[in-house]
Order: structure tokens, then C-alpha cells, then sequence
């Protein structure tokens, strides 16, 4: 089983993906002390999505659900390589972090959190993993994982390489999304 990240516990794991919820341990701390500890920081990424008005100086937020806000935070590294007669984008060291940052209520209902990687061209072909909660469409790669339930912060992280090839790779994309159910109201952030 993957190491859990520094105050962190993981709630599902499958190989080199997993998914993580705060520590029983580190739930005494506000969200602003757990962020400033432990979470990397706000908008350090390739995807990146806010709902309301995030101040990274001190983790505060503004004009969301209740006067807080919605985060989605991720980053993966891409490279393309060439053969002999096509093109693959290499998605590798896949991470993301959804998180609410309000007062009021601590936690949201759940959380359903995806992230997606896609190339954009002519003739494209995704490979996937094995892997519970991974599917593939007109060569887009998507993790949809299970939901988390009674939690302000969940991340996801992919630790292989995953591998979409084309005759022509115009681009290649990553991104990351989050639904928040508070209630009966749901909340949508999207990063990229």
C-alpha cells in the first residue's frame, strides 16, 4: 500500500493511484493552520479553479457557497515522444488537490473529484490503467474515483505514466474538476 502524504490518511488506494482525506491526527488544526503545514500551495499548477476570490497570502476566501470558496489544484508533467509513425503524450507524477474553504458548514456533505488527460489531433488512441474509476473517450483519460463523504479537503494522486498516441498531437491537456454537495445544493470547480 502507497505511503499516505504528512497528515494525511488514504481512504482508497490501487496501485500507484490514491486517495487521501486528513488525519484523524490533524483535525484539531483550522484549514488555514492544515493548509499552511501540510497542502502545497493554492495556484502552483497547470490546472488550477476557484469558486469565489481566493487570497493566497493568508488562505482566505470570499464570495463562494457561505461566504467561503471552492479550490481544484493539480499539476502532472507531460513529454512527447516519436516513432516511426506516430506521436505519444506522456502524462506522468499526476496530482491534485479540492478543497472548501469556509467557516460554516466545516465540511462538505461529499466531494466527487476527477481529473482528466487528453490530446488534441488526428488518429488519437488512450491506453488505461487497470484500475477501478479509470475509463477513456475520444482519446481523453479520466479518473473518477470514489466520492468522499463529511471532509474539507480530499486529493488525488496517479504516480505512473499514462500514454495517449496519435499520428498528429496538436496539444496535450490536463485538468481537474470537483463537485461539493452541501445540503441539497451542489457546487461545481473546475481547474485548466
Amino acid at each position: 500500500m502507497p505511503k499516505s502524504l504528512p497528515g494525511m490518511k488514504i481512504v482508497q488506494a490501487d496501485g500507484t493511484a490514491t486517495v487521501a482525506v486528513p488525519a484523524d491526527n490533524t483535525k484539531n488544526l483550522s484549514k488555514q493552520q492544515w493548509l499552511r503545514q501540510y497542502a502545497t500551495p493554492e495556484v502552483r499548477s497547470a490546472s488550477s479553479g476557484t469558486v469565489g476570490t481566493l487570497d493566497s497570502s493568508n488562505n482566505g476566501c470570499t464570495g463562494g457557497p457561505d461566504g467561503g470558496c471552492l479550490v481544484a489544484s493539480g499539476e502532472s508533467s507531460v513529454s512527447v515522444t516519436s516513432g516511426l509513425f506516430s506521436y505519444t503524450a506522456h502524462f506522468s507524477n499526476s496530482y491534485s488537490e479540492f478543497y472548501w474553504l469556509g467557516p460554516s458548514p466545516v465540511n462538505a456533505d461529499r466531494i466527487n473529484p476527477s481529473v482528466s488527460w487528453w490530446v488534441s489531433g488526428v488518429n488519437v488512441n488512450a491506453d488505461i490503467p487497470a484500475i477501478i474509476g479509470f475509463s477513456a473517450a475520444r482519446g481523453r483519460i479520466t479518473w473518477s474515483p470514489v466520492s468522499v463523504s463529511d471532509t474539507w479537503f480530499t486529493n488525488l494522486s496517479y504516480n505512473g505514466t499514462l500514454n495517449i498516441s496519435a499520428s498528429i498531437i496538436a496539444d496535450a491537456y490536463f485538468a481537474d474538476q470537483a463537485d461539493f454537495l452541501f445540503g441539497d445544493s451542489w457546487y461545481h470547480v473546475q481547474g485548466g
